[in-house]
């Protein structure tokens, strides 16, 4: 009886300690943005998978992914630059205008980029109204900044769908 009491003594003091073992493993996930012709899709590595759909031109296997929202820069107080922008329609569809309302627009620049910072499109503002061509980039979010200088005006957040 004294030998069983030791012997179940033992087992249950090593399934404890492989249970402890076992919370010691960490699973690292990574992911990114992958843009194309047709949109931008966000995909993680290392997460559980709910659900797979298989297609005839691919598979797609969803998991656990946590939505984020990049909040954007409304502009750099500086008292010397008082302008009044704007840029309209936002969602957009094709053709974007960017506004400045007291024509001082001499000395400016406009910057088109993407999510992952990449530069898309820059030109000098040569009117009160400057028209941007949204029409070749996919649908997704991009940001835009005005420049005086290198230095960054104001940035606006643009949605193209």
């Amino acid at each position: 009886m004294g030998n069983l009491k030791i012997i179940m003594v033992a087992v249950i003091t090593l399934c404890f300690m492989g249970g402890l073992q076992a919370q010691q493993s960490l699973h690292h996930a990574t992911g990114g943005d992958a843009t194309g012709s047709g949109g931008t899709v966000s995909y993680t590595v290392g997460h559980p998978v709910y659900t797979t759909v298989i297609a005839a031109n691919g598979t797609v296997a969803q998991g656990v992914q946590h939505a984020f929202e990049i909040l954007v820069t409304t502009g750099v107080e500086e008292s010397h630059i008082s302008l009044d922008l704007d840029i309209f329609p936002n969602p957009t569809k094709g053709l974007l205008n960017l506004r400045i309302s007291d024509n001082s627009y001499q000395g400016l620049t406009y910057q088109l980029f993407d999510l992952s910072g990449r530069l898309l499109d820059q030109q000098q503002l040569t009117d009160s109204i400057t028209r941007i061509g949204m029409d070749r980039y996919p649908n997704a979010t991009y940001f835009l900044h005005v420049t005086d200088h290198r230095k960054i005006i104001k940035s606006f957040k643009i949605i193209k769908h």
